[in-house]
C-alpha cells in the first residue's frame, strides 16, 4: 500500500510539474509576441500545443498566424480554438474587431457539425443506458444552441426541441437519492398504517410537431396469454418529430391526405419497427418511417412490468394555407 501511495504522490508531481511547465512557455511565447517576435512566439506555442494543447494557446497561435499574413492558417488555428472549447471567448483586449468578426464566422460555420455529433453522442449513451451522461451530454448541446449566433437556424431550432425533451425523458428515468434510514423511519412514523403509496405518474409526451401532421396514437400488447391476467396500460410518445411535409407540386399542395403507421416499441421505450398500415403519400410515407426509428416512448406496461407493443399512429397531411 506504501508503495502505490508513493506511486501516486509521484504521478501526481509529475502532472503538476508538467502543467507548470506548460504555463511557463505560454508566459515566454505572450513575451516574444508582445514584443513582436511572432516566428518565435509561434514556434513555441507550436510546442506547447502539442504538450498541452488548449483554447488559449490556440488563440495566440491565430494571433501570431495574422501578424505574419497567414490568414488561412490563423483561421486553421480558430477552428482548432472551436473545436478545443466551443465555448471559448476570444479576449477582447488581445483581438481586434476585425480578428473577433473573424473568429465569430468560424464558429458560426463549426458549431452546427459540432452539436450534431454531441446530440449523436448523447443519444447513443441514452440508448446504452447511461442516463446521466447523456443528460450532461444533452444539457451541453442545449447549452450550445443557446448561442446568439444561432437563432435563426430553424433546424437547429428543431434539435433544440428533441434536446429539451430527451432532457426530460432522463429527468424522469433518473432515480431518486437513497433516503438515509433515520428519514425513513420519520416518514414512515408520520404516515397512516393503511396509506397507500403515491401513484407514479408518466411523463407527458411531447406535442408533436410541425403544422402539417396532426398524430393519434394507440397501443395494444404484442402478446397475451390466457391463463395471465392483463392490466395493461399504453405507451405514450415522450419524443415524437414529425417531418416536414414537401409536396412535390402545387395540386398535391392543395390536398388533404391521412394514413397510418404502426410502430414496435421495446420494453426500453426506442423504435424497432416501423411499417405502413395506410399509405399516406408515396413522397411521405418513406420519409416518416425513417423519423419514426427515432422516436422514444415511455413503454407499455403489463400488468406493471415494461413490454414491448405496438402503436398504431394516424398521420395527416393537411393542404397549404
Amino acid at each position: 500500500m506504501r508503495v502505490r501511495m508513493v506511486g501516486l504522490i509521484a504521478a501526481a508531481l509529475i502532472g503538476t510539474a508538467s502543467l507548470a511547465m506548460a504555463g511557463d512557455r505560454l508566459a515566454e511565447a505572450l513575451r516574444l509576441y508582445d514584443d513582436a517576435m511572432y516566428t518565435r512566439a509561434l514556434e513555441v506555442l507550436d510546442a506547447v500545443a502539442v504538450e498541452q494543447p488548449s483554447a488559449a494557446v490556440h488563440q495566440y497561435r491565430a494571433l501570431c498566424f495574422i501578424a505574419l499574413g497567414r490568414p488561412d492558417a490563423a483561421e486553421r488555428a480558430m477552428s482548432d480554438i472551436v473545436a478545443t472549447d466551443p465555448f471559448f471567448v476570444l479576449d477582447g483586449e488581445a483581438a481586434s474587431p476585425r480578428v473577433a468578426a473573424q473568429f465569430a464566422a468560424v464558429r458560426r460555420r463549426l458549431l452546427p457539425p459540432i452539436i450534431r455529433r454531441g446530440f449523436a453522442e448523447a443519444t447513443a449513451r441514452y440508448r446504452d443506458g447511461a442516463i446521466a451522461r447523456a443528460r450532461e451530454q444533452f444539457d451541453l448541446v442545449l447549452k450550445l444552441l443557446d448561442d446568439p449566433a444561432l437563432q435563426n437556424d430553424q433546424a437547429l431550432s428543431d434539435l433544440a426541441l428533441v434536446a429539451s425533451a430527451f432532457v426530460e425523458l432522463t429527468r424522469a428515468q433518473t432515480p431518486p437519492p437513497p433516503i438515509d434510514p433515520i428519514s425513513r423511519s420519520i416518514v414512515a412514523a408520520t404516515l397512516p398504517p393503511s396509506l397507500p403509496p403515491p401513484p407514479v405518474e408518466a411523463a407527458p409526451a411531447t406535442p408533436a410537431t410541425g403544422p402539417t401532421a396532426v398524430v393519434s396514437p394507440a397501443s395494444a400488447p404484442m402478446r397475451v396469454t390466457a391463463s395471465e391476467a392483463v392490466a395493461f396500460e399504453p405507451a405514450v410518445a415522450v419524443v415524437r418529430p414529425l417531418p416536414k411535409w414537401m409536396p412535390p407540386d402545387a395540386h398535391t399542395a392543395s390536398r388533404k391526405y391521412t394514413g397510418a403507421i404502426a410502430v414496435e416499441v421495446d420494453a426500453r421505450g426506442h423504435v424497432v419497427a416501423a411499417a405502413t398500415r395506410r399509405t399516406i403519400h408515396p413522397a411521405y410515407d418513406p420519409v416518416i418511417l425513417a423519423a419514426a426509428r427515432e422516436w422514444v416512448f415511455q413503454p407499455a406496461r403489463q400488468n406493471g412490468r415494461p413490454v414491448k407493443s405496438e402503436v398504431t399512429v394516424e398521420i395527416e397531411l393537411l393542404p397549404a394555407q
